[in-house]
């Protein structure tokens, strides 16, 4: 959860202090880390060959010693509470076919259609994961393979029992194909070491969530006389009747161009200046654009002598022995106009050309100024990524963790020397 303190100190003078804790229901725990649960992604790999079970068409085999996209299947719920369904690559549910033709073979199948889109899994496209402990191969020179040992981190030794009848429990056949054999009967007449029905569970890391921001926006609209903040009702009304002209910002931090977590070693810590409207590139596409990392302090006013503004700085928070840098953002626009929908038909703008010509006025002044203002405390900064020059997603150590709370800090007065 994220708990966030007010502190007015005088009309002119706050303080943001704000706590993000992990909670316990978003992240999964380490003690049922080996439970498959619904949104994991995982593969199956056989304990009598070493080969995982693969999708191609409706046909279901056991051919390959290594995992790709072909063995990944997607957790999604079952027919009940204790059961699960697996997706294929395909968008098929691995499904138990029982008929004359196909007598306990597993097929994959689409989903049935209802009036109002795909109808939830039947009894038998669920199955229930039951883990029988980790069990270790013995070398025997016959195997078909060699195969890695189960990391106890990230795989179980499985069996998957069909709800429609929880008897028959997936298995390798003798012909490389995978179908259902009886547990009760596999359990009596085979030997341990035969393992056809035991499977070694194992997810797979899949793509990240969308990074998020841990931080607080602040929209300031110019020759107006109110100050407010989307994160909070706080607003206290500027002095003059004239109000503030946020054209220009000064900062120091790194500059002058834009930088973060993973883009630093080009950008000088020292002090910049420059006006609102040039602290944003016009990528092709409209995206995260214009941060400045490990910012002391920034003060936003009118051009000129900076007589009249809002300044920002660092503040160390009472639990804390010292304060983290700020990742300030400054854009002449809504943050809502960057490119922030899985569905790019709803973005509001759809290049970046025009987010410049929609943000200034005639005085080449943007209408209102957003500061955005992330925490840069350590393991709570994002970065961008793009290490292959399109779509990497920020490498390990420049993701945000939730391991532990974070707590930062900022302070915000306005200021008039004129």
């Amino acid at each position: 959860g994220l708990d966030i303190t007010y502190q007015l100190l005088r009309g002119d003078h706050f303080i943001v202090t704000s706590t993000l804790t992990p909670s316990s229901n978003q992240f999964r725990v380490q003690d049922n880390k080996n439970l498959a649960v619904v949104g994991d992604t995982i593969v199956l790999q056989n304990m009598s060959s070493g080969r995982h079970l693969d999708v191609e068409s409706e046909s279901i085999q056991t051919r390959w010693c290594d995992a790709g996209d072909w063995q990944r299947l997607s957790v999604v719920e079952g027919c009940d509470d204790e059961a699960i369904a697996l997706v294929a690559h395909t968008g098929c549910y691995l499904e138990l076919k029982h008929d004359q033709i196909n007598k306990n073979t597993l097929c994959a199948t689409s989903p049935r259609q209802g009036e109002y889109g795909p109808r939830a899994p039947t009894s038998s496209q669920s199955f229930i994961v039951e883990k029988i402990g980790e069990i270790q191969r013995k070398e025997n020179n016959n195997t078909e393979t060699d195969t890695q040992s189960s990391n106890e981190n990230n795989s179980s030794i499985v069996v998957l029992r069909c709800s429609q009848d929880p008897d028959l429990c997936l298995a390798r056949l003798s012909n490389g194909r995978v179908g259902f054999l009886s547990y009760l009967s596999y359990t009596q007449t085979k030997q341990v070491s035969d393992k056809s029905c035991f499977w070694n569970l194992q997810f797979v890391d899949t793509k990240p969530l969308p990074p998020f921001r841990f931080g607080f926006i602040l929209p300031l609209i110019n020759q107006q006389s109110t100050l407010a903040s989307e994160s909070t009702p706080l607003a206290s009304e500027s002095q003059g009747s004239d109000g503030f002209d946020m054209s220009q910002v000064t900062w120091f931090g790194r500059g002058p161009h834009e930088s973060y977590v993973d883009r630093l070693d080009g950008a000088a810590l020292s002090l910049w200046s420059g006006p609102i409207t040039e602290q944003v590139h016009q990528y092709v596409r409209p995206q995260e654009t214009g941060c400045k990392a490990e910012t002391r302090w920034a003060a936003i006013g009118n051009k000129g002598h900076m007589t009249k503004g809002l300044l920002a700085t660092m503040h160390t928070p009472p639990t804390q022995t010292g304060s983290s840098p700020l990742y300030l953002t400054f854009l002449p626009f809504a943050p809502s106009c960057l490119d922030a929908f899985p569905n790019k038909e709803h973005q509001r703008l759809r290049y970046g050309a025009s987010l410049t010509s929609e943000s200034k006025s005639e005085s080449s002044s943007p209408s209102s100024t957003y500061v955005l203002i992330d925490c840069g405390a350590s393991g709570a900064v994002t970065g961008v990524g793009g290490i292959d020059s399109w779509g990497a997603p920020p490498m390990l150590e420049h993701r945000p963790t939730l391991d532990v709370p974070r707590t930062w800090s900022f302070r915000i007065k306005t200021f008039d020397t004129s």
